[in-house]
């Protein structure tokens, strides 16, 4: 449920100061399409040299060694808003930390602005603060949707606001010209007037800031003269923002000397100029492709930051990309340093990219910042795989792109990841496409991977649908099966409809007489059958967890599970047994106990080493277990599985141990940080994080962060969440750990209501 942000404090977002309302005879005169204008040098108090397309300047080029290039007054750069915080805009949180205006967001996902807008919308009428942020979040902050998409969505959000009875007011107005300018949208400034005339609202000095930058983001000087002409007449001070624009609208009428004249006007005028503007100069250098004076006056800025400068620097790769200058961005790429958002920058600046087709670019930037984390524990790719899908890379260029990854994952790998997610989201053709070019590399095609567009075609009862996707599969050998049934089957009014309209298309449909692996419930039968028919395709975990627990044919579970651990994603399969023993009540647990040892003891027979993750979940899930195995052999019998207090002076011979087994190593160190912090070992734990830091991952940042927590140790707390939010920008707390953080800083009086 989406709050009220009522009580949100608007003025943080705009500063708007009330000036005197304009007659609307003079609105209409604002538009010109001649970029011929006359000169403007009477909008200042001193004259300024000569004419130069619309804007005066004097010949006197840009000093870039200017101390007046100081770079103070960066806006802060805050943190992203993803799927998985993205309520934070949309709610009062507890923690101020929480409360991220849009303004300061690097990227968002479009599903994501979706629900919150649902959720909002269906709640009743949207207030004036959330209709505001719903505007404001249509523009550049998305990404990773290309520009017409949210148009469009920002177009469709203003229509259904104003069947809900929002009243908008100027900032609203205001706010749709600033998302319509990121999105380089076109509109009738005369039209977009009359529309807030007729709504009784009046234009204030932000409306006509932004009307001048939609002008000179088309290059029309002319146009933004004569909205300068209307504030010069109504007094309104032209700010920073105006003369950025300027820069930019002469840059791209082709008068780059007007461009850099602007700064020599705006010190004439008493404006110093700042840090907009000079980004706006060093964007235009960008575009022309001019990457010396690109270069020259980004060594001459002294920022405020490295994270402020990583911002800028990823709006120039940008501009250099989608002008056609990629050759010029390896020269830009030395000058990215670590940051704390560096990786949030990359990633919001590697979406647009790919909205843009520059592909190669993006990889390049990605490269760049993964080398800059000195880390291989970051998956750098998926976000990116998942944006080339989602624009729909053509199949060879994502192959390419994929073998050119920065980690040592096979190509087959990532080609199943991007089927899995064209499937997802329905991309049927895309989805095909990827599963030839599977075939095409000599991989096996399964079942599993038309059910995604079975399910598709039955949702929406298409039946010529379903038949079109059984013949592909017979395309590629894969006669249908009854595992296929219950992806197709609920679209037929009945088992015989369902016949008669394959029969009709040429389909066999002798797969009904067979019996359905899933519903077989004796074991030895279902390993039987599971061995001839593979268990690659294997879906009916659901099932096998119930006969699991039975605990009633221990040989035929040991086997099923060898059959399991010979896949490639065996840990993703065996992810079920960890079910197997969830929820175990100790009367339940007592009377299985023998069952259970048995079949452990069956596995380490076989040789079968369990994965640490999935033996550690177990034990998590059922600690009576964990006791129970102490005295047998339990498959990786290693140290890190036992419950005993830990010895420091055992931790260095057994990190000697593991030292080449690498996840051996990191579970081994996560279960001693478990078990300190469990034995309120705090300072021995921050001992092992410090002697071990390269090992750490998320799960170990958030046990010290829990034991700190425990401990009341605020400070140490926090410490280590900026710490791991640094090394791993997307992980997040889990909600027991966050809700033992934000006690503690209720009770150190460190949270706004």
């Amino acid at each position: 449920m989406f709050l009220s942000l009522s009580r949100l404090n608007m003025a943080a977002f705009f500063r708007i100061a009330r000036y005197p309302k304009s007659s609307s005879n003079s609105l209409f005169q604002l538009v010109g399409i001649n970029r011929h204008a006359p000169t403007i040098s009477r909008l200042y108090t001193r004259g300024v040299g000569t004419p130069r397309l619309g804007f005066c300047v004097r010949q006197t080029g840009l000093n870039v060694n200017s101390t007046s290039l100081h770079f103070m007054s960066c806006r802060h750069f805050g943190v992203p808003l993803q799927k998985n915080n993205m309520n934070s805009v949309f709610h009062l949180n507890t923690a101020s930390e929480s409360n991220v205006p849009i303004d300061r967001a690097m990227y968002m996902y479009q599903d994501a602005l979706m629900k919150a807008f649902i959720g909002i919308t269906q709640s009743g009428t949207p207030t004036a603060a959330q209709s505001l942020l719903l505007i404001k979040s249509c523009g550049s902050v998305l990404a990773g949707s290309p520009m017409a998409e949210r148009t469009k969505l920002v177009q469709d959000f203003w229509k259904k606001l104003q069947e809900l009875g929002v009243k908008f007011d100027v900032t609203h107005y205001n706010e749709l010209l600033r998302t319509h300018t990121e999105n380089e949208f076109q509109i009738c400034p005369i039209a977009f007037l009359e529309e807030m005339e007729a709504a009784n609202v009046h234009p204030n000095r932000v409306t006509y800031q932004r009307l001048i930058a939609l002008y000179c983001n088309a290059g029309d000087i002319n146009g933004a003269s004569r909205v300068l002409s209307v504030m010069k007449n109504q007094n309104l001070p032209i700010t920073e923002a105006v003369f950025s624009s300027l820069v930019v609208g002469h840059a791209r009428a082709g008068d780059i000397l007007s461009a850099e004249g602007v700064l020599e006007v705006m010190k004439e005028a008493g404006v110093t100029p700042g840090c907009d503007t000079y980004v706006s100069l060093i964007n235009m250098y960008a575009e022309k492709g001019d990457i010396d004076k690109t270069l020259q006056t980004i060594d001459a800025l002294r920022f405020s930051s490295p994270s402020s400068k990583n911002k800028e620097l990823m709006k120039v790769i940008v501009s250099l990309a989608r002008c056609g200058h990629t050759d010029h961005v390896s020269a830009i790429l030395p000058h990215l340093s670590n940051s704390r958002y560096l990786y949030q920058e990359m990633k919001a600046a590697c979406l647009n990219l790919i909205v843009h087709g520059q592909e190669m670019t993006a990889l390049s930037l990605l490269k760049k910042v993964r080398d800059l984390y000195m880390t291989t524990s970051m998956d750098f790719s998926k976000f990116f795989l998942h944006q080339c899908v989602t624009m729909e890379t053509s199949v060879g260029k994502l192959k390419e792109l994929v073998k050119a990854f920065p980690n040592d994952d096979s190509l087959p790998t990532w080609l199943h990841y991007a089927l899995r997610l064209a499937l997802s989201n329905n991309q049927t053709g895309y989805g095909l496409e990827l599963i030839k070019a599977l075939k095409a590399e000599g991989l096996p095609v399964r079942h599993h991977f038309f059910w995604p567009l079975l399910t598709q075609y039955r949702k929406n009862k298409n039946f010529a649908g379903i038949v079109e996707v059984v013949k592909v599969m017979q395309e590629y050998g894969l006669k249908l099966s009854v595992s296929d049934l219950p992806y197709f089957q609920d679209a037929f009014s009945s088992l015989e409809h369902a016949c008669d309209y394959f029969k009709e298309s040429g389909i066999d449909v002798t797969f009904l007489q067979e019996k359905s692996p899933y519903e077989v419930g004796n074991l030895a039968e279902l390993y039987t059958q599971m061995s001839s028919s593979g268990v690659a395709d294997f879906r009916g975990f659901k099932d096998l967890i119930k006969c699991f627990r039975r605990f009633e044919d221990v040989e035929s579970m040991a086997n099923i599970i060898e059959l399991f651990m010979q896949e490639e994603d065996r840990k993703d399969k065996l992810m079920f047994l960890a079910k197997v023993f969830s929820k175990f009540l100790r009367e339940e647990f007592e009377l299985k106990e023998k069952q259970i040892k048995q079949f452990f003891r069956l596995l380490t027979e076989k040789g079968i080493q369990l994965p640490e993750n999935t033996l550690a979940d177990i034990f998590i899930r059922c600690p009576r277990l964990q006791k129970t195995l102490t005295s047998y052999p339990v498959p990786h019998g290693e140290p890190e599985m036992q419950s005993k207090a830990i010895d420091p002076s055992e931790v260095v011979k057994i990190v000697e141990m593991f030292k080449d087994k690498k996840e051996k190593l990191q579970m081994y160190i996560r279960t001693t940080i478990a078990t300190l912090c469990r034995d309120g070992q705090i300072e021995h734990a921050m001992k092992i994080k410090s002697e071990y830091s390269p090992e750490l991952i998320p799960g170990d940042y958030a046990l010290l962060i829990n034991g700190c927590c425990q401990k009341e140790d605020l400070e140490q707390a926090l410490k280590l969440k900026e710490e791991m939010f640094q090394h791993f920008p997307d992980s997040v707390l889990d909600l027991s750990k966050s809700l033992s953080m934000v006690e503690l800083l209720g009770k150190h009086s460190r949270v706004e209501g």
